[in-house]
């Protein structure tokens, strides 16, 4: 049952919608974390340096709880760096079942801390946020594979650039590439919407 739903998602991520429709409708919108508080789409990926994005859903019995297992250990060798420097943002791609209550039970799960978010969102606008990320980290890399459950993205807003990493690397290697995009800065440019 869990591969058809991927599979669906996977599926209606190719519905059509014009680059801009795509931009407006992830730019929209508002998200609901773990305690209930509404968020623009712009605090999710504003106070950090670097932004780690992973996609699952609570009742995920394999993929999503490995995936979570591995981005942990991540969080932990980051130590006080997540929050000051990194945020660990978790998108929902069921936001039906997935309320408030069911990301805070998954959350309370693997005794993540506050500084770690989990977010729902309209559907159409999880697909278009993740399509957009995608687009972008294959700017660096055209040849780049995403897998549910096994890839997870790092970005820096400030330059809009963004990598996909597997999440069975090693925590000191995930490390050093997450070193590698933090000191390559420039300067953030204005816009009419924040940038992802």
């Amino acid at each position: 049952m869990q591969w058809m739903k991927i599979l669906c998602f996977s599926v209606l991520m190719e519905l059509a919608l014009t680059a801009a429709d795509q931009r407006q409708l992830a730019a929209d919108s508002l998200w609901t974390d773990d305690r209930g508080a509404s968020i623009p789409m712009d605090a999710l990926f504003s106070g950090t340096d670097l932004v780690i994005v992973d996609f699952m859903f609570t009742s995920c019995q394999h993929s999503c709880p490995l995936a979570t297992a591995h981005l942990r250990r991540l969080y932990q060798a980051l130590g006080p760096r997540v929050g000051s420097e990194v945020k660990f943002v978790s998108l929902s791609i069921d936001p039906e079942k997935d309320t408030s209550e069911a990301l805070r039970a998954y959350k309370a799960r693997f005794h993540l801390g506050a500084d770690w978010g989990f977010y729902r969102g309209d559907l159409a606008a999880v697909m278009k946020l993740q399509e957009e990320l995608l687009t972008k980290a294959r700017e660096k890399d055209p040849q780049l594979r995403w897998q549910h459950g096994k890839s997870f993205l790092i970005g820096q807003p400030k330059t809009q650039t963004w990598i996909v990493q597997n999440l069975e690397e090693a925590p000191a290697r995930l490390l050093a590439a997450m070193d590698a995009m933090q000191y390559v800065r420039t300067p953030a440019k204005s816009s009419s919407h924040s940038s992802l």
